[in-house]
């Protein structure tokens, strides 16, 4: 007759090192964080839980120039893990405005954003885990732009009402995800809600 511990075995499956990776700047990053009102990263490894393991690569003041460099290191050697689910959140750095007072200057173009994660969707490192990588992209969250005229205020009060980031900047890199993902045939998800 088998121990309590073998049947255990036979019973109980862990992951078989199949991940799901979250790539993108500070809104992944805080995607586990107990201190929103909502960890979106918490609740997709509940779901997921046995089944794939969920990796937070969120990587805070990012923009797209510099997480394309650090994609691969930041994906696992596929003989390790395989990725079953790359998604990638990049935009609310690119879209500042350029050379703003205050913290860096983290904007990237328009064109070389959309170019930026055109190369990520088919980096070498990606491909390494194979065609069935489902590859999920989200569009660059709205601002509001009178909670980021509070917070930049608060913290660097020599800009009195210059903005850092703007609504109508932001939505142009959302749609510049829309029109990758309908141009690669990936699927976009949208990031509708306000961020504050």
């Amino acid at each position: 007759m088998a121990s309590s511990r073998q049947q255990l075995q036979h019973t109980y499956t862990l992951s078989n090192d199949d991940c799901f990776i979250l790539y993108g700047d500070s809104i992944i990053q805080q995607f586990f964080s107990p201190y929103n009102t909502f960890a979106f990263g918490a609740a997709l490894a509940d779901v997921y839980a046995r089944k794939l393991d969920v990796v937070n690569r969120g990587l805070c003041g990012y923009n797209t120039l510099q997480a394309l460099r650090t994609l691969s290191m930041s994906l696992p050697h596929p003989e390790k893990a395989q990725v079953k689910f790359l998604l990638l959140m990049f935009g609310a750095n690119d879209a500042r405005i350029s050379n703003p007072y205050g913290g860096p200057d983290q904007s990237v173009g328009i064109e070389d954003f959309q170019r930026n994660l055109r190369h990520m969707v088919c980096d070498p490192s990606v491909k390494a885990h194979g065609e069935d990588v489902h590859i999920i992209l989200v569009t660059t969250p709205p601002v509001d732009e009178r909670t980021y005229l509070k917070s930049d205020q608060d913290e660097y009060a020599h800009l009195g009402q210059m903005l850092r980031r703007t609504a109508a900047n932001t939505a142009l890199y959302a749609q510049a995800v829309r029109d990758l993902g309908e141009e690669t045939g990936v699927p976009v998800s949208y990031a509708g809600t306000r961020r504050t």
